[in-house]
């Protein structure tokens, strides 16, 4: 068994333990997950009583016993999650309380801030080894942390500074792919950002930023209208000016495209690269083929599949996999063919459609790219791993 004990604090708490994953704030009281959560952020260090009594039970007449009977409970109820059963997890001290530090703790938001401590010693522009090191930060961070209304206060300013250093690190990896051309890969971070921060109004400015750069003048417009009025609606204010000089840009841009001849157009369209035969695309642009091909696929009596494919090192850490990313996109096109479909939907998954009529043809393909995967990485703990479903369209819509 694992002695590692990997602690997940933001968009909620769970411990992780050899793949087995805890709940904390369903399984525990909200006193007690607060009395965890500041020996979590204290965890380099005992807390002491007073320091504990001040930040949990300000207004309390016996904070004394309050305290050691939360302590008491906190460590029956960690007792019995299987694997801390029969493991001291907060040791009690002189100078007050601590997680057990002969225990292997991997916290989210210390690792972050290692990561984040690593890229901001350099220059504001990223450079790639920088850039590998702020995705351990998108990786990490998946939201606010827990806070429940006792504990406002203090759990809020500790948001604010997470918030703040993945914001940060988002903009500067935003202008890297913007400046080295990797506007799909910025669009698809930055679409994954404001899922999280939808009121930050640099991820949305980057992702309009990505459209204009792909000539996506009406997406880009209509993204421009949408945000707008949410904006106006939620805030009680629109966008910021240089929204506004972008939205200029694009329609003076969208002015300028010439009218091409049919010969022209013919030739644009038959220009593809035959070495990489997949068609690798945005989600959006995943997304509305797949419901163009499953309607005319009705028709023609065709089928499609849904493979998703997901790769790791063998680890929890799924960072190491993004170095060869790029090589296994390649990799994957290399092996679909010129009518085949496929999109990136997270650090580590590759989403494809295929035309087949069977299953069975579907893993034909999948055995294909499993054989090159473990040819190229044989030298590597890489894995790959997959699932196939059926394509359909939702019939209730």
């Amino acid at each position: 068994m694992s002695e590692t004990y990997y602690v997940k604090t933001f968009g909620g708490l769970e411990i992780t333990n050899d793949n087995v994953t805890v709940n904390i704030v369903e399984l525990f009281g909200k006193q007690l997950v607060n009395l965890l959560q500041v020996l979590l952020f204290h965890s380099e260090k005992p807390v002491q009583k007073d320091e504990l009594i001040d930040i949990l039970w300000p207004e309390s007449k016996n904070p004394s016993s309050a305290l050691k009977f939360s302590i008491f409970r906190l460590r029956s109820e960690l007792n019995e999650i299987d694997f801390f059963k029969d493991k001291e997890v907060i040791v009690t001290t002189r100078k007050g309380y601590i997680l057990n530090p002969n225990l292997d703790w991997n916290i989210d938001f210390v690792e972050l801030q290692k990561a984040y401590n690593q890229i901001n010693e350099g220059a504001e522009l990223l450079d790639e080894k920088e850039f590998k090191i702020a995705r351990k930060i998108f990786r990490l961070y998946q939201g606010r942390f827990y806070a429940s209304p006792s504990q406002l206060h203090w759990i809020l300013q500790k948001q604010e500074v997470f918030r703040q250093m993945y914001v940060k690190t988002m903009m500067r990896t935003s202008c890297y792919l913007y400046t080295q051309k990797r506007y799909d890969e910025m669009m698809l971070m930055n679409y994954q950002a404001v899922l999280i921060e939808p009121f930050n109004e640099g991820l949305h400015y980057y992702y309009m930023k990505g459209l204009v750069a792909t000539r996506n003048y009406r997406e880009a417009l209509k993204y421009y209208d949408e945000l707008n009025d949410i904006f106006l609606s939620e805030l009680g204010t629109g966008l910021s000016k240089r929204f506004k000089q972008l939205y200029d840009i694009i329609i003076a841009d969208h002015a300028k495209e010439e009218n091409k001849d049919m010969e022209t157009i013919m030739r644009e369209l038959s220009n593809r690269d035959q070495q990489n035969p997949g068609c690798f695309c945005s989600s959006e642009i995943f997304k509305y083929f797949y419901e163009l091909l499953l309607k005319m696929s009705v028709r023609n009596e065709q089928n499609y599949y849904l493979i998703m494919l997901q790769f790791s090192d063998g680890t929890l850490d799924y960072e190491k996999v993004g170095v060869d990313f790029d090589r296994v996109k390649r990799l994957v096109s290399s092996c679909l063919r010129s009518n085949d479909l496929f999109t990136r939907t997270s650090e580590t998954q590759l989403l494809l459609l295929v035309d087949c009529q069977t299953e069975e043809n579907a893993h034909l393909i999948i055995q294909r790219i499993s054989n090159k995967f473990y040819s190229i990485f044989r030298k590597k703990n890489y894995r790959m791993n997959y699932s196939v479903h059926k394509a359909e369209l939702d019939r209730n819509r």
